[in-house]
C-alpha cells in the first residue's frame, strides 16, 4: 500500500501509471510495449516469493469476505 501512495504522489495531474509485477519471463514483452509505447521504467526490484504468496493469500481472503 505504502509504495502504490509513493507511486501516486510522484505523479503529475492527469497522469497516468501501470504497476507491472511478474514473476516470469514473458513480462519482458509486455514491459517492451510499454516502453515503446512511451512509458518510462522507474523501478525494477524483486519481490521475495514469501512476499508473494502472502500477497496472495491476502487477496483470496478479501476475495472471499
Amino acid at each position: 500500500e505504502e509504495d502504490m501512495q509513493d507511486a501516486a504522489e510522484a505523479m503529475e495531474p492527469n497522469s497516468s501509471a501501470a504497476v507491472l509485477v511478474w514473476e516470469n519471463v514473458w513480462a519482458r514483452k509486455v514491459s517492451q510495449a510499454m516502453r515503446n509505447a512511451g512509458g518510462e521504467l522507474v523501478a525494477f526490484e524483486r519481490v521475495p516469493h514469501e512476499v508473494v504468496q502472502a500477497a496472495r493469500e491476502w487477496v483470496v481472503e478479501q476475495a472471499n469476505a
